[in-house]
């Protein structure tokens, strides 16, 4: 896929066949056929005309305005044909299965899914259809007495509905069900349509993984399997015959796309000599280049797609003359087509392959035209209604365009209404292409990076750098950035929550932080920075350095914190430089603009996430959490502060020390939950304990619908993650996922009377080798509802953490905020003579405070 991010509701590129039943025939025709009509209402004027072809003509009419790329209109005609056929026949299902795909090119890919549901008969199906379900796909639930030519053309919808939601398995599963079901039948065309479909599920494995290989330290095994789904894709494009010549054509654009990103992707992680298909690429050129069937296209959506779909891979191999001839033939088509949408994207891709020719051979003639295009493309597209999607792509272009012209004040304004247009569309643009968020990194947050650079940097002197209202500026597009990042991640997207830059302010009722600590790296190689603001009551103050002289330091930390000997390291020796430059880093600049003591929130880069605050050491070795009470907000976004009254509060725990198959879930004894149970027990209102096997999903689960709780402590072991899959709490009985989790506690967190206050993970970890892995944690808290999230960011299997909780409980109890209460335990471990033996880091340091600081 060559451009994954730039899926509009205008312009469908995900298919290249629709399903038109004419006179209760089931048959594929090719999306070439010229729009007839203006307006859905004459459309359907002029089938009244048919009289007994009423329902075929309205099928027609649909799949007109579909390839015109108009699928709202395509779906209401679908609809005035379901209503016309009679109930149950091929016409009536086919006209479900065609409302499926409009809804899809909608960005409606639930409501395509449940409609494709109902087209199978299938209503036990629901389920799947919920991003956050995790019901086993059931194909038995299927009408058995559905109209066998039917049931695939159906499966195979599905299938790619599946897909565009992010359940890939899920879609596999479907998907081979229509090909044997088609192969039974011996019907070619689904046979062909069905293995390009299982290409492209492949297809957004391989590109989860290439994702996943950048989070994990079992590199060797996510290379392998990427490896295996790229060539897995491939294999099923293959399959596609030449009999069939726009699907044909479609198999060869997506093999090609597949390869040249295949072929880079092993360039990135040094394993160029793995890529052994350079022949096959230019034999794919070859044969799109000289086929007739791509050059003389009928002018169609799909003529335009492919066109552009074959520039710009011929642009990343360097051929870019050949590329720049296949562009301006998709904007002639785009233009006899009348599709404004259409024409904006060739314009814009244009665009991009001079912009593209500038940055490797410096022509300024290239950077002239580039911005000419540029910005014809954007003139159309603002002419579009609700055309933010095509928009913010383009303006981000000419965004650098100025840049690179050295017109900052342009650069700044463009990438500001870049900025402004991507929160628009980002959450529509996640829900029409899953993949999406496989490309976050590279192509959502580069925007961001771009126009906080731009702000930061467009001056020359120190004063300048430090203008109050730009560093404002910066601070709110970092709380932007990062609450799409986790939502990118996540899914979370909570109304509730309030945004820590925009909605902290003195006169609400509650204390604010003495300040707040804003972080963001930028880590591309024109940028390389990472930029610090902090935030006082009255004033910003601002730092940055180098992102490649401190990220050293920061990987050190990391792995020397994920060692499980950690605790035999002398801190002095092994962490003090790191954790000394990150103090002068983040605090040392401002220090003396703060108070000697107070509250400090950190508002972190999602690469920082799993290194606790409180570890940072002045230069006279005393650490942050001496000093300051610390939480976390990641994510910037959190419930309005509040604190807890432990004394009018009751609560939910639970804990294991062994579980059912433990060998192979890879989970060690805990050897001290009962003792933490217990002391947790002796100072709060426990509702219920659930220890040991009584600690099951379902148990936990009813507890939670069941009991008005306001603290759920959990000793068990889990893991947080950046890949919500690999993010989870271990019940008794069987993980459970970050899905899961916000389906427990949905009906708790609905009822803003009964809102969990406190979450309590004491035995977590954060998985190794992923520097993002806080993410994982910022899931937890966010899924959960909690106002509080208090966390280990590793396992502390020690007698050392029931007398932490207990300490940090009884601060509670005493009145102090859960910050204060945090601190006062960490400051126990550390000075109190009791607990002399646990004054190394490893015992108090891994515990967090994520949300209010209150």
């Amino acid at each position: 896929m060559t451009k994954p991010w730039s899926v509009w509701k205008y312009v469908l590129l995900a298919f290249s066949l629709i399903i038109v039943i004419i006179g209760g025939q089931g048959k594929l025709i090719a999306q070439v056929d010229n729009p007839v009509g203006n307006s859905t209402s004459s459309a359907i004027a002029q089938c009244e005309l048919a009289a007994e072809n009423y329902a075929a003509c309205l099928t027609q009419e649909g799949h007109d305005y579909f390839n015109r790329g108009d699928a709202q209109a395509a779906l209401e005609i679908w609809q005035k044909a379901e209503a016309a056929y009679p109930e149950n026949s091929e016409g009536f299902i086919g006209s479900k299965i065609n409302q499926g795909m409009a809804l899809q090119g909608l960005g409606q890919s639930r409501q395509a899914c449940q409609v494709l549901v109902k087209a199978l008969y299938a209503d036990r199906l629901y389920s799947i259809c919920d991003v956050t379900s995790e019901e086993t796909l059931d194909l038995s639930a299927i009408d058995p007495s559905l109209v066998n030519e039917i049931r695939p053309i159906a499966l195979r919808n599905l299938g790619e509905v599946l897909r565009a939601i992010g359940k890939l398995d899920e879609s596999q599963q479907v998907l081979e069900k229509s090909l044997e079901i088609s192969q039974k039948l011996n019907i070619s065309e689904q046979i062909n349509l069905v293995q390009l479909e299982l290409g492209n599920t492949h297809r957004a494995n391989y590109y989860r993984l290439t994702n996943l290989y950048e989070r994990t330290d079992n590199k060797a095994n996510t290379r392998k399997d990427a490896i295996a789904q790229a060539d897995l894709a491939l294999a099923s494009y293959r399959q596609v015959r030449e009999t069939y010549p726009l699907l044909q054509i479609k198999s060869q654009l997506n093999q090609l796309s597949l390869l040249v990103d295949f072929k880079d992707w092993l360039s990135k992680i040094k394993q160029s000599d793995s890529f052994t298909h350079k022949s096959e690429i230019t034999d794919l050129i070859d044969w799109l280049n000289n086929s007739s069937n791509l050059t003389n296209l009928p002018p169609s959506q799909f003529a335009v797609d492919a066109q552009i779909n074959f520039a710009l891979n011929l642009s990343k191999l360097g051929q870019s003359e050949m590329a720049f001839t296949y562009a301006e033939k998709a904007r002639k088509i785009a233009t006899t087509l009348g599709n404004p949408s259409a024409e904006s994207y060739a314009l814009g891709v244009l665009g991009e392959l001079f912009y593209d020719r500038y940055v490797r051979l410096k022509q300024d003639e290239d950077l002239t035209q580039a911005e000419k295009l540029t910005r014809e493309a954007i003139v159309i597209a603002n002419k579009i209604p609700d055309s933010a999607n095509l928009l913010y792509e383009w303006q981000w272009q000419l965004g650098k365009i100025y840049q690179d012209k050295g017109n900052i004040e342009e650069a700044i304004a463009a990438y500001e209404a870049a900025v402004k247009n991507l929160e628009i569309v980002r959450r529509d643009l996640l829900a029409i292409n899953a993949e999406m968020r496989f490309y976050f990194q590279e192509k959502i947050k580069p925007i961001y990076e771009d126009l906080i650079w731009s702000l930061l940097h467009q001056a020359e002197t120190p004063e300048q750098k430090s203008e109050q209202k730009d560093l404002k500026r910066v601070t709110e597009l970092i709380g932007q950035f990062q609450q799409a990042e986790v939502e990118n991640a996540f899914g979370c997207i909570q109304s509730e929550l309030i945004n820590l830059t925009k909605d902290i302010e003195p006169q609400n009722n509650y204390d604010l932080p003495d300040a707040i600590i804003y972080t963001i790296v930028l880590e591309r190689e024109q940028h390389n920075a990472i930029e610090v603001i902090l935030k006082t009551t009255d004033k910003y103050y601002y730092n940055s350095t180098r992102w490649t002289d401190v990220k050293k330091n920061i990987d050190n930390l990391q792995d020397i914190l994920q060692d499980k000997y950690f605790y035999q390291y002398e801190p002095n020796d092994w962490i003090s430089t790191d954790t000394k430059k990150l103090y002068e880093l983040f605090i040392g600049h401002a220090e003396n603009h703060l108070p000697k003591t107070g509250d400090l929130v950190f508002v972190v880069d999602s690469s920082l996430s799993n290194i606790p605050m409180g570890l940072l050491q002045d230069k006279h070795n005393q650490y942050l959490v001496q000093k300051y009470r610390i939480s976390t907000i990641l994510g910037a976004q959190l419930r309005e502060p509040k604190k807890l009254n432990l004394e009018k509060s009751t609560a939910l725990i639970a804990g294991a020390d062994q579980w059912q198959n433990a060998q192979e879930r890879n989970l060690d004894p805990l050897n001290y939950i009962t003792d933490e149970l217990d002391e947790f027990e002796k100072l709060t209102v426990a509702r219920s304990r659930l220890e040991g096997e009584d600690f099951t999903r379902n148990k936990f689960q009813k507890q939670v619908a069941d009991l008005p709780v306001q603290i759920i402590h959990i000793a068990t072991h889990a893991k947080f993650s950046s890949d919500p899959e690999q993010t989870r709490i271990e019940a008794y009985d069987q993980p459970i996922t970050l899905k899961e989790l916000k389906s427990l506690l949905q009906s708790k967190t609905q009822s803003s009377l009964d809102n969990i206050e406190l979450l309590v993970l004491s035995a977590c970890q954060t998985a190794k080798g992923d520097e993002r892995s806080g993410l994982g944690l910022a899931g937890v808290a966010l899924q959960a509802g909690a106002r509080s999230t208090v966390a280990s960011l590793w396992n502390v299997n020690d007698p050392s953490t029931p007398k932490f909780m207990k300490e940090f409980y009884q601060r509670l109890k005493d009145g102090e905020t859960k910050a204060e209460a945090l601190r006062q335990a960490q400051l126990a471990f550390l000075e109190d003579e009791k607990y002399s033996n646990f004054r190394h880091p490893y015992y108090w340091a891994s515990f967090i405070l994520v949300g209010s600081w209150l």
